[in-house]
């Protein structure tokens, strides 16, 4: 049994089963629409965060990148100079102990000794994004990966900026509460 991705339809499973991602249970228990703008700006996001996996990974072929994605990994490339993030995972899937939800984590690296939750963003701000980091790290949690903190790479062509993200503990409160609203909408079932 593992965790399946069908990213063409951006769909978990796990043994069958279809799981929620950690933004589609924050995006339909709020009710979040976007835009169809909103498709160029997320596949946008989708490259940056292939190229700034690949430049980890030293496999990134500079001369393959499209121009609007260049100035984004500049910006990366900059940042990563100064904070040094030794990367331990890079975009990896994983589900909850209890098969409940999935994601996939950006970055978790070492910076200092200490083990960070990376996550980038390159669109504007969203309310929820504390919200997602707790997802996020119970997912780590639940699989062995221990954290001593999350930051937001807020990643634009102009500048990287590392935003700390605090008292995680109450947000993960809330998500949970997501997820329960999200299962009991679907199955009228409560978990």
């Amino acid at each position: 049994m593992s965790l399946e991705f069908d990213e063409q339809n951006h769909k978990y499973s796990y043994d069958g089963k279809v799981l929620p991602s950690v933004t589609t249970v924050i995006k339909e228990v709020l009710n979040i629409e976007y835009p169809d703008y909103a498709i160029y700006h997320a596949t946008r996001g989708t490259f940056v965060h292939k190229a700034v996996e690949l430049y980890l990974k030293n496999n990134l072929d500079f001369d393959s990148l499209d121009e609007t994605i260049k100035p984004y990994l500049d910006s990366f490339i900059k940042f990563q100079e100064k904070a040094k993030i030794e990367p331990v995972l890079l975009e990896e899937r994983f589900a909850d102990r209890n098969i409940t939800f999935a994601g996939t984590i950006d970055i978790v690296g070492k910076v200092k000794g200490k083990t960070y939750l990376f996550d980038i963003k390159t669109g504007q701000k969203q309310d929820s994004y504390n919200a997602q980091m707790a997802g996020y790290k119970k997912l780590l949690s639940d699989n062995g990966t221990e954290i001593d903190g999350i930051y937001i790479l807020d990643l634009k062509p102009e500048y990287c900026k590392a935003i700390k993200v605090e008292q995680i503990e109450k947000y993960w409160g809330l998500f949970e509460g997501m997820l329960k609203v999200y299962w009991y909408k679907l199955n009228k079932t409560i978990i």
